[in-house]
């Protein structure tokens, strides 16, 4: 209790003010609060009524006018809900023409930093509403405005009074009839115009809930605030609209053009009028822009353009992850920086990729495998996002294994090996793969049990049957893709080899020499323990010391006698390959190496050797076939080329091509008196580096060429096949190297042209001889050249008898290289 002493008249007087006091707090703080701000205002403490405070009235002094300065009870203080500025910020001059002189736009955006939107928009009206062109005041505000919205339709309340008459100070005219409710608050309301091109529109629901769970119809109908909607001045090349829409579908489109608003009738309306949308009418209390068109012209204002939307083409799934496959939508005016996506379509919420994504595929992880979602995308600028993509669903799934690729099959007994390359993993690993015996149709069965090796062994096959192989990869989310399909075919017995070159040398003594084989086996074949060898073509014998690789060595030969060689495959005694060809060449001493190739191949020139003789043989044509008392024409000789000291470099490979001799042709008289009858096919070139031997013509078929002779080969022409005999004349003979083929006489073939002599292999051995033409006396197949020496093959002869059986002329020698070095 205060130790003074009032009489009941001075305290009356200090009840009284201290009342008025209170009911001023009361109304300073429902005044200075919006109506979403309102909230109940607890007093600042509880005071008993015995209890009293030394109180100077101050701001309440008005109130406690002629009560002296006494000890009274604290009046109740309610805080205030809204901040209040109580100073004014600076007009934005400097901001402004810094702008309009510079393009300069810090200026503008410091200041709104510093003194918030709302504040910010009513202090540049008021500024630019005097002194400065209809565009510098368009481009500055909209410059302001870009600022304020954020690619968002924006509700910004204004809550002092002060600000709210300096507000209405801005607009170009006002209802004088109606002028706004300086008590009411004010809040205005930015839309987002397009920007894709004239007219630019925005589209505001005055039935959504906006704020604070009312709407914009809500507002204008229950007088809660006053609502600014912001339009662009509209100019030619540059309109904007805006459609205000209602319940039932009504709507009203507006635009304005610096004095009045026009709506999409036509109809016109000043700051006296009241608009109309369905059943809602809304009292205009004013009229005023942001401004007009930066340039007087068709370009818009220059607020900052988002990018536009772009058009997702494709979702990739992967574990746990979509890939997103886009085309970028337009940029806008500044680059775009990032991304964002929704995994529920346009419903979103759309996400930014951190970190920013802006490349041609965007990631999107931590997704749930098996789960479909809706993808969306937005291009993302520094002024904000654009519009949405259209929506793709995509599963998520784990990546299974990328199909491996068969690169051979090797046939064994029953079983087929697969020789192939792995393809991609996926999510997880490998653990088997899956077969098809029927190429890319399937079915596909694992391998029971599982196998992962370099080579996968197919059982339970057929011998002699052909497959189609095809091979997935498997990991434990499933099976891949296919590899592509091979076909081969299981043998009870391993294929031929190939004798590819021979090496003869004398190691060993002055009476004995040896044969290093090169051979090849294609396919090859698993189960192989030895191969067998022959030096007469007859008898064969296996190697003493198992062998089952390339090359092989025949020993204790005796010196320069010819041997015909060949191979055999050898698994056991009850499954041993056909020969392979038989090649004819002898052991020699030599202090050079002498390497003769029956077969296409490489060389490596060994470390040393610069230089090599070469001797190059072409493959000599097949023989011609006849029928029905004729003979066939002779096939021609192989071209024979030898050139002294080849430059070679050493410990580089070289390709050695052996051109394979002709096919002789077929002749038969059927029983219906039908016929076949058919030319022998040259032979194939042979060469090493840019030595070039051709091969043999075939022989002519009987009735064809009248039994002439065939010319030699000469310079880089090759030779020529003999003529096919008339009926009842033999054919001629194929031309040689050295010569022509003879001509068919009345019963015999005509002679081959000869070869020629070369000895390179330390044994005489005539090369490139014409093929005989064919008789007409007796009916028998021509005969075939040897192997290796590029002969023409013969003339099939045809004797009386009719029908004939099929009879075929001789096959054309193979040709032959062979290097001394």
């Amino acid at each position: 209790m205060s130790n003074r002493n009032f009489d009941a008249s001075t305290i009356i007087k200090i009840m009284k003010a201290q009342n008025a006091a209170n009911n001023h707090n009361r109304y300073q703080t429902l005044e200075n609060s919006s109506i979403s701000q309102l909230q109940p205002n607890p007093q600042a403490r509880q005071y008993d009524a015995d209890i009293v405070n030394d109180y100077i009235a101050g701001s309440q002094a008005y109130y406690f006018k002629g009560v002296p300065v006494t000890t009274v009870v604290s009046p109740e203080i309610f805080p205030p809900i809204a901040p209040i500025t109580p100073i004014l910020p600076p007009p934005p001059i400097n901001a402004i023409n810094e702008f309009i002189n510079t393009q300069n736009t810090q200026g503008i955006q410091a200041y709104i930093d510093t003194y918030g939107t709302a504040i910010s928009l009513i202090e540049f009206r008021s500024s630019l509403k005097n002194g400065y062109t209809d565009s510098q005041r368009g481009s500055t505000l909209s410059v302001v405005l870009s600022y304020s919205n954020n690619g968002t339709t924006t509700l910004i309340p204004y809550t002092s009074p002060t600000y709210i008459q300096d507000f209405i100070s801005t607009f170009d005219s006002v209802n004088t009839d109606n002028p706004p409710d300086p008590n009411l608050p004010i809040y205005a309301v930015i839309p987002i115009y397009t920007t894709s091109g004239s007219p630019y529109t925005a589209t505001i629901d005055l039935t959504a809930p906006v704020y604070n769970g009312q709407s914009y119809a809500s507002i204008i109908q229950n007088n809660i605030a006053t609502l600014v909607f912001e339009i662009p001045i509209s100019v030619t090349g540059a309109l904007y609209e805006l459609t205000l829409t209602y319940t039932m579908g009504s709507f009203i489109t507006l635009r304005y053009n610096g004095t009045t608003l026009i709506d999409q009738n036509g109809t016109n309306y000043t700051a006296n009028n009241s608009l109309t949308v369905g059943t809602l009418s809304i009292p205009l209390i004013g009229l005023g822009s942001f401004g007009g068109n930066a340039n007087g012209g068709g370009t818009p204002l220059p607020v900052p353009i988002l990018p536009g939307p772009p058009t997702i083409t494709g979702l990739i799934p992967g574990n746990e992850t979509l890939l997103v496959n886009y085309n970028e939508g337009t940029t806008g005016t500044n680059p775009i920086i990032n991304y964002a996506y929704s995994i529920n379509g346009l419903v979103g919420p759309f996400s930014p990729f951190d970190p920013p994504q802006i490349g041609s595929i965007l990631t999107i992880i931590g997704l749930t495998n098996g789960t479909p979602y809706d993808i969306a995308i937005k291009a993302v600028s520094q002024d904000g996002s654009g519009e949405s993509s259209n929506v793709v669903e995509g599963t998520p799934a784990a990546v299974l294994p990328g199909p491996p690729t068969i690169t051979g099959l090797i046939p064994g007994n029953q079983t087929l090996l697969v020789n192939y390359d792995e393809g991609t993993t996926g999510t997880n690993p490998i653990i088997n793969y899956a077969y098809s015996i029927n190429g890319l149709i399937g079915p596909f069965s694992p391998f029971d049990p599982p196998q992962i090796g370099s080579i996968l062994t197919i059982t339970g096959l057929t011998n002699n049957t052909t497959y189609t192989i095809a091979i997935k990869a498997v990991s434990q989310d499933g099976s891949g893709e296919s590899s592509n399909d091979v076909s081969g075919i299981p043998l009870a017995n391993p294929p031929p080899p190939q004798i590819l070159s021979v090496i003869s040398s004398n190691p060993v003594g002055p009476s004995l020499g040896q044969l290093t084989v090169y051979f090849s086996q294609s396919p090859y074949y698993p189960d192989l323990t030895n191969y067998q060898y022959t030096t007469n073509g007859l008898a064969y014998n296996l190697f003493s010391v198992p062998t089952t690789n390339s090359p092989v060595i025949i020993e204790n030969l005796t010196l320069n006698t010819i041997f015909r060689v060949a191979l055999r495959a050898f698994i056991s005694s009850s499954s041993i390959s056909a020969p392979s060809n038989i090649v004819s060449v002898s052991p020699v001493t030599s202090s050079s190496t002498i390497q003769s190739f029956f077969g296409s191949t490489t060389w490596t020139a060994p470390l040393g050797i610069v230089s090599t003789d070469v001797l190059v043989v072409g493959g000599g044509g097949g023989g011609g076939g006849a029928y029905d008392v004729a003979g066939g024409g002779g096939g021609g000789g192989g071209y024979v080329i030898e050139s002294l000291n080849v430059s070679v470099n050493p410990e580089t490979e070289y390709t050695i091509t052996v051109g394979a001799g002709g096919i002789g042709g077929v002749g038969q008289t059927t029983i219906d008196s039908q016929f076949i009858n058919q030319p022998g096919l040259s032979g194939e070139a042979s060469s090493f580096q840019n030595i070039i031997a051709s091969g043999g013509g075939g022989g002519k078929e009987s009735r064809d060429g009248g039994g002439i002779g065939g010319t030699r080969a000469t310079g880089s022409t090759p030779s020529i096949g003999g003529g096919g005999g008339a009926g009842g004349r033999a054919g001629g003979g194929g031309g040689g190297n050295s010569g022509n083929g003879t001509n068919g006489g009345a019963s015999a073939g005509g002679l081959g042209g000869g070869g020629v002599t070369k000895n390179i292999t330390q044994q005489s051995i005539s090369y490139g001889a014409g093929g005989s033409g064919g008789g007409n006396f007796i009916t028998s197949n021509g005969a075939s050249g040897n192997p290796g020496t590029g002969n023409g093959g013969g003339g099939v002869s045809a004797g009386i008898n009719s029908p004939n059986p099929a009879f075929r002329g001789g096959t054309g020698g193979s040709g032959i290289i062979v290097l001394k070095y």
